[in-house]
Formats: structure tokens, sequence, C-alpha cells
């Protein structure tokens, strides 16, 4: 068994591990992933054989892991920890003084004898929403929103500069602005998933919790007809409530953790959707 750096000819591969796990990423999620951070990217192969992968993107001075994954019949031998650990490697070494992930709990144990440290849970949500909009929409939708708007406010809540991230996100994304007079309070993307008719909403980050429930009403309001899947931080108990409330269902919960000495910068009241740092 062997790690190497991810090539644009494995994306197939990654792409067919992700669906054996039920995992809604799109061609152009992975794509996404990849080109941002070639680098960071990592596979774990025998005999030509892919048996995992995990990525690593560095945003300024914090990195953020993610799709770590291992065939099921490969499990058990260290490939998770190695591939993980590639990752984070490559991450302190670029200048990461902190470095994020969302653990299942199968491989929460991996990443606590690596040196990740529990934040908070993150608590998954979808529900299909129906045709004919359920909410009557309120907000300010300013048609001047710009990336350097939704940058700034992002970064208020993240606690690093998102700004690749979130081009690259924009590109694949519809992006929602919340305005109070000129001033953005804040934003949302949303974008398909692999699922029939599924969508993707996040990130989305909010000034105030009244801004917050507007952007998801105008959300689902747009969004008839679709699968709507989404994380929340469990901290921003209003976001769970508000989905909860309107008929969303409790998925799964996973495990932000951090490794390195520094406190978490992030506010997780401020974040109302997403699947992750570097995924959105």
């Amino acid at each position: 068994m062997a790690i190497r750096l991810m090539k644009t000819n494995d994306l197939a591969e990654v792409k067919r591990l992700c669906d054996s796990f039920h995992w809604p990423y799109t061609e152009a999620d992975l794509a996404r992933l990849l080109e941002l951070q070639p680098n960071g990217c990592f596979c774990a192969q025998d005999g030509g054989r892919h048996l995992g992968q995990a990525i690593g993107v560095l945003m300024r001075d914090t990195g953020a892991i993610g799709i770590v994954g291992v065939r099921q019949d490969w499990r058990g031998q260290g490939i998770g920890t190695e591939l993980t650990r590639a990752a984070l490697d490559f991450l302190l070494g670029a200048g990461a003084s902190q470095v994020k992930l969302d653990a299942t709990e199968m491989g929460i144990r991996i990443y606590r004898v690596l040196g990740f440290r529990e934040i908070c849970s993150i608590h998954h949500f979808s529900k299909r929403i129906p045709a004919q909009p359920v909410h009557p929409a309120s907000a300010d939708m300013s048609p001047a929103l710009s990336l350097d708007q939704v940058a700034r406010l992002d970064a208020e809540a993240y606690g690093v500069g998102r700004e690749r991230v979130l081009a690259a996100l924009a590109r694949d994304s519809e992006v929602i602005g919340i305005y109070r007079g000129d001033e953005i309070q804040g934003y949302g993307m949303v974008r398909a998933t692999a699922e029939p008719n599924g969508i993707w909403v996040g990130p989305m980050v909010s000034r105030d919790a009244d801004a917050g429930r507007e952007l998801l009403r105008v959300v689902i309001d747009r969004l008839g007809g679709h699968k709507v899947r989404l994380g929340v931080p469990e901290p921003n108990q209003a976001a769970c409530r508000f989905l909860e409330e309107s008929g969303f269902s409790l998925d799964f919960t996973i495990t932000r953790m951090y490794y390195g000495d520094l406190e978490p910068r992030e506010d997780p009241r401020a974040i109302w959707a997403e699947a992750g740092h570097e995924k959105g």
C-alpha cells in the first residue's frame, strides 16, 4: 500500500468511494477541492486499486481536512490514519497553526490519537421541500452582493479569511445576501448534490438570529420540490430550533475537532449552514 498525491484521473474512483458511503458529492465538488489544493490531496493505492483518500486545504494560517474515507474491506489496517497524517503534515508544513476536521463516530478515535480535540457537534438536517412556498419572505435581497462583502462577513464567523474557498464555491452556487439598508447581515450559498433533485445549503453566515432565520426562509421558498441538506453547529440553537420547527429531520451528528495550541476562533452561533471549512 502506498500514499501518493491525488491526480485528476483519480477523481472517478474517489467519487465511487464517496458514493459507496452515501456522501452526495458531485464531480464538481471533488474537482474543486483538488483545484484548490493539489499538493494537499492524497490517495492510498495498492496494486492500482484505490483504497481511500484525504484532502487538506490551507486557508491562510488555518487548515481543514476532509473526505477521509477507506474502502470497507481495507479498514482496520491504519490506512485512514496514514491518509489523515499525510494531509496534516502537509498543512502544518505549509504554515497552518490550527487544523480542523469533522469526525464521524468511527473516526474520532483515530483523530484523538493524532492529537485532535473536540470543538462541538455538527447536526446534519434534511427535508424534501414542498413545491409551494411555505414562508412569506420579507428580506431585502440586494443584487449588489459582492464576493468581498461575503468574505468579510464569513471571516467574522470562521475567524480566518476563506477567500479562495468562497470564490471556488461561488462558481457552482447561487449566492444570496440579506441586507439592512446598505449593510450586509448574512449570506448563503446553495448548489446541487449528487442526489436526484438534491440541494446543499451552505455556507450560510449571519450576524444575528433574525437575519439567519430570514435567510433560511428565503432559501426554503426557492427550493420547492428539492431534497435539501445542511449541517448546523450544535451551539447555534436558534438555527436548530428553526429547522426542527420547519419540519427538517435530524439525519446524523458528527464532531468538529481541531489540532493545534490555539483555541478555536470560529463563532458557531454565526454559522447557519455548512458542510465544513473547505467544502462549504
